[in-house]
């Protein structure tokens, strides 16, 4: 007698606490057998750590589908339509439409095809996808074209006009997947940090391979890739600026959706940054979207219905920077040294305090460089100097006060430790020469209440 609890979904959770080598054995398992309806939410439940294990994993029809696009998927509907990204419900409907327009026997042979693959085997991936990519391309152009005709079909299949635009952009670029296949191959960290000259060369000649085959927009290959940069502005800076492809219609959306992008980062980034997070991670995000920014003004110069948001972006980096990085933080650096008494001074420094003092500064330093035209330059410089000039005075007088207390060895080191804190803070502030200025003249005063070692 059944007991009416589905066998998979009574160890799914189960599976995920155990160690490495038997959780990948079960996932390998479970995508034996993905015909079971439950199975596919085990392994949704998994995605988080198989993503940080990146095991070889035994691919099927549906997972061959989604590779091309895989760095495009995003689970926000806010993120899929200001950001050209894909949304996976979406995808999923794009799934189903090519499933209902295929021949099923044709559907079968393919999944049995690919389920003989591996998620390593590049060649093999790219020659087992040919057929559903074109089935992709050819099935969602037709859904996406009728749908611009017939608005209750459009509804009913596909959703909002947003969705129908990303369904007809995502049948273009399906035109290309075997070339982002074979680049995903070339790429394999993500997101991809550093992309030099030869790099360049083989995107500019799987984009020339795209072109002499008349198989589709080598444009389409960059709004692929560049979901896999790590700051994909510059990335598509570097192909606008050469001269091997004029600029297609799909140009145009996809310089929007970058800048569309940024603006989104830099939003996310002063949100998690008023909760939580050290002011040097974020001083260190705002360096790099500083960065980005400034390639964002070059792309708004021959656009100019960009130039007010690249301008409403930099004032909102400009207000992160200073409320999480600038205020507060003479503050937080004077709270962590001794104050003018003999308890303080004799009391070892908290190490947490100090660390978080130390972060401030690194924070400040961090951004004293950054684009110009954001005017944090001075403000950051004026702070550091009077941070520098505070803690110098400040440790000079606790040192003062040394000989209204007892001259134990314990005091000492306790007053050495205050030192070398401030001595730290003074040398990233102002420099190593006014570090060594405030180590030294902090060492006579302690020699002189505590004598000489």
């Amino acid at each position: 007698m059944s007991s009416g609890v589905d066998p998979i979904e009574a160890i799914a959770g189960e599976i995920l606490l155990l160690p490495n080598d038997r959780f990948l054995k079960a996932i390998s398992l479970l995508e034996r057998v993905k015909g079971h309806p439950s199975t596919q939410r085990a392994l949704d439940a998994a995605r988080s750590r198989l993503i940080e294990l990146r095991p070889p994993r035994r691919m099927d029809l549906r997972r061959l589908f989604y590779l091309p696009m895989e760095d495009l998927l995003t689970n926000s509907a806010v993120q899929a339509a200001e950001e050209g990204r894909i949304g996976r419900d979406l995808m999923a409907i794009c799934w189903r439409l090519i499933q209902d327009n295929a021949d099923k026997a044709e559907f079968q042979r393919l999944n049995v095809q690919a389920s003989e693959i591996f998620s390593t085997e590049w060649e093999k991936l790219k020659k087992a996808g040919e057929r559903i990519w074109v089935l992709a391309a050819t099935s969602l152009g037709e859904a996406a074209a009728r749908a611009k005709e017939d608005s209750a079909y459009a509804s009913q299949n596909l959703g909002s006009p947003e969705s129908v635009a990303i369904v007809g952009d995502l049948s273009e670029a399906y035109k290309i997947a075997g070339e982002a296949v074979g680049l995903k191959e070339r790429f394999p960290e993500n997101p991809v940090v550093t992309f030099d000259d030869e790099d360049y060369s083989a995107l500019i000649g799987a984009m020339k391979r795209i072109r002499e085959g008349r198989t589709g927009d080598p444009w389409q290959l960059v709004w692929v890739m560049s979901a896999r940069m790590a700051n994909p502005i510059d990335f598509l800076m570097q192909f606008l600026k050469q001269r091997s492809f004029e600029p297609t219609p799909a140009v145009g959306p996809m310089v929007d959706r970058s800048v569309n992008q940024l603006e989104a980062e830099v939003g996310r980034t002063r949100e998690r940054a008023s909760t939580s997070g050290s002011a040097s991670d974020v001083a260190s995000q705002a360096v790099h979207m500083a960065a980005t920014l400034a390639s964002a003004k070059q792309l708004a110069k021959s656009r100019k219905h960009l130039a007010e948001q690249v301008d409403r972006i930099a004032v909102e980096l400009q207000e992160m920077v200073r409320e999480v990085v600038v205020e507060g933080a003479m503050e937080s650096v004077m709270a962590t040294l001794p104050g003018l008494n003999a308890d303080e001074l004799g009391t070892q420094p908290d190490l947490s305090d100090m660390a978080k003092a130390e972060d401030r500064v690194l924070a400040l330093c961090q951004v004293s460089d950054v684009d110009p035209a954001m005017n944090l330059g001075p403000v950051v410089q004026q702070k550091l100097k009077a941070i520098a000039t505070e803690v110098e005075k400040q440790i000079r007088s606790a040192l003062d006060q040394l000989g209204s207390q007892p001259a134990t060895p314990e005091g000492r080191r306790a007053a050495e430790a205050h030192l070398s804190h401030s001595t730290r803070l003074v040398e990233l502030s102002e420099g190593p020469a006014a570090a060594e200025r405030v180590m030294m003249d902090g060492h006579k005063r302690i020699n002189a209440a505590f004598g000489k070692k």
